[in-house]
């Protein structure tokens, strides 16, 4: 397997679509914390404030950090003989999805991916499901159109 160097990086608005992803967690989850601080100030547990808005700053501070660290090991190749694909923000995660276990081929997006113009290309093997790292529209219909090519070409041969 080749570096993750020489393979296609996504577009830099899949940052931007991590980050929003990331702080509408932050948002839900400080939306949870306001309730429970109701409910302290309510129930007088006044000890227990600080504990409950750690999690929400915690997490806004990983809005910040993990699109940037996301971005910098998603990558994806596609050729003739196989898919490959590295990706991961803990886990660093490679694979590989030989052409000819590949079954079919759908596009995906999102309301947020929509309006920043990305989609994700998903690629549906006989034992798997694997999605691609999001790339802009035009670039997720040809390599679907690739991937179909390849399919039909691997099926007329059996």
């Amino acid at each position: 397997m080749r570096s993750t160097t020489e393979m296609i990086k996504q577009p830099l608005q899949v940052k931007q679509l991590k980050r929003y992803h990331y702080l509408m967690m932050s948002a839900l989850l400080l939306l949870i914390a306001s309730g429970i601080h109701y409910a302290i100030i309510h129930w007088d547990w006044y000890d227990q404030l600080l504990v409950i808005y750690i999690c929400p700053v915690l997490m806004f501070l990983f809005a910040l950090i993990a699109p940037a660290v996301s971005y910098r090991y998603s990558a994806y190749r596609v050729n003739q003989v196989s898919i490959e694909l590295s990706q991961g923000l803990f886990w660093h995660k490679r694979s590989v999805i030989p052409m000819d276990r590949v079954q079919y081929v759908m596009i995906s997006t999102g309301p947020i991916a929509k309006r920043l113009r990305l989609s994700k290309v998903n690629v549906i093997t006989s034992g798997e499901s694997v999605a691609l790292p999001y790339v802009d529209e035009e670039t997720a219909l040809h390599i679907a159109r690739l991937i179909t090519e390849r399919i039909k070409e691997v099926s007329s041969y059996v």
